[in-house]
């Protein structure tokens, strides 16, 4: 899925476009995933603690399509103004991993020799799934601001998950996501830990999954339809629907599979 066309940084500019409509039904979607997990409470700046930082939030609209550029949806992205944050005291570390292209290449290839078909899928809100690292607060979009209506007090939020923006949000989800890995089997590879590697019995037979992620997209291959099938429940059951598939793009290139060839491109 690409996304189409410039990124509108408020609801305001994007409420403004032909889009409106897709835009409202994404930002529908994002608040209620917020309060679905228990990410965000809304609560008057009053009670907000002495001392504690205030800070600023954001919602992104883009609209989504697929490798020909037709538009499947619009998304919202609700992020926290982390940009404030200081390490040390709002955060501890930021550090997270992504796979080299070469590690890349080299799955793609081995899957290649060993005739096995790719496929991919992605984790919706994927940040959203690990725990926070510490309690922190922000006031609503500019634009969309809220008043209590029996105080007038400002509405403004206890950020009790792991918001997009905060800065070590990508690092609290691979943690978690690499623990519910090995939780299932699953080994890290030693030289690029965004590799993983499954061998388990179910029944007598030898089932075995290789994986590589990039942050929340997945791409994996495995010795046996039982073997693929097990995996993607294993994960829907964990991340909801991770809209698997047989891949013609993937992280911004073409992909071509036939019987023992695997051909990616960028043109």
């Amino acid at each position: 899925v690409l996304t189409i066309g410039k990124i509108y940084p408020n609801w305001t500019s994007a409420s403004e476009t032909e889009y409106e409509h897709m835009f409202h039904e994404a930002r529908k979607s994002e608040m209620q995933a917020m309060k679905d997990r228990g990410i965000l409470h809304k609560i008057p700046i009053s009670q907000v603690p002495k001392g504690e930082r205030l800070f600023t939030s954001s919602m992104l609209f883009t609209l989504k399509g697929d490798g020909n550029n037709n538009i499947e949806r619009a998304k919202a992205r609700w992020v926290f103004g982390g940009h404030r944050q200081i390490e040390g005291v709002h955060y501890q570390d930021s550090a997270s991993f992504c796979p080299r292209w070469s590690s890349i290449r080299t799955f793609l290839a081995i899957a290649a020799k060993k005739n096995r078909k790719i496929k991919s899928g992605d984790i919706t809100t994927a940040f959203l799934f690990a725990d926070a690292s510490s309690t922190l607060y922000m006031k609503s979009p500019r634009d969309q601001v809220e008043y209590c209506e029996k105080t007038g007090d400002q509405i403004v939020y206890k950020v009790t998950g792991n918001l997009y923006g905060r800065k070590d949000a990508g690092r609290q989800w691979m943690l978690h996501f690499t623990t519910f890995l090995k939780s299932i089997g699953f080994k890290p590879n030693k030289i690029d830990p965004c590799l993983f590697d499954r061998e388990i019995m179910v029944e007598g037979k030898l089932q075995t999954i290789s994986l590589v992620t990039y942050v929340d997209d997945l791409c994996y291959h495995g010795n046996s339809t039982d073997a693929i099938q097990l995996f993607e429940e294993q994960m829907e059951s964990k991340f909801g629907p991770i809209k698997s598939q047989f891949p013609t793009f993937f992280l911004g290139c073409n992909f071509t599979q036939t019987e023992n060839k695997i051909h990616i491109s960028n043109k």
